[in-house]
């Protein structure tokens, strides 16, 4: 199964970036890190403080005490694994970059969170509402499918 997400064009903030996520025609509001560009100069962006670059990723389901079953993007030839020990000795690159719930980009380290929708908070920024509630959804429309793409543009 193919999903896309479609980043905002035009960002608000260095605070977030914003997008939506498709599936199976149901749309989720998402919110991520901005995009940072790390001091090398790389194109993976700064490691756990950046959105992951544009491209097609594998999703995987993972379940952990702390986030109950979520899933793990992975994407080599972009820069990003699995898990740390997946990274080349020597290479730059991250891993460990989850969908899961958050409501606030300060929540997320290089993650994807899913709401129902979004609001600015006067006070603290952009927010995606509901994430819990979309991640439930997502989970019983993904199911346990195993053939997962992520293509974010």
């Amino acid at each position: 199964m193919n999903i896309t997400l479609l980043r905002d064009p035009v960002q608000p903030a260095a605070y977030c970036t914003l997008g939506v996520l498709e599936v199976s025609g149901r749309k989720f509001h998402t919110m991520e890190r901005p995009w940072i560009v790390d001091e090398l100069g790389g194109i993976g962006g700064k490691p756990y403080l950046s959105c992951v670059p544009v491209g097609v990723y594998r999703l995987e389901r993972r379940e952990t005490e702390a986030r109950g079953k979520h899933w793990i993007l992975y994407a080599p030839a972009l820069g990003v694994y699995r898990q740390p020990g997946d990274i080349p000795k020597g290479a730059r690159g991250r891993s460990l970059v989850l969908v899961h719930a958050a409501n606030w980009a300060h929540e997320l380290h290089g993650c994807i969170a899913p709401g129902k929708a979004r609001e600015l908070d006067r006070t603290q920024g952009w927010m995606v509402k509901e994430s819990r509630a979309a991640m439930n959804e997502l989970r019983t429309l993904l199911g346990n499918q195993l053939d997962l793409t992520l293509e974010i543009q």
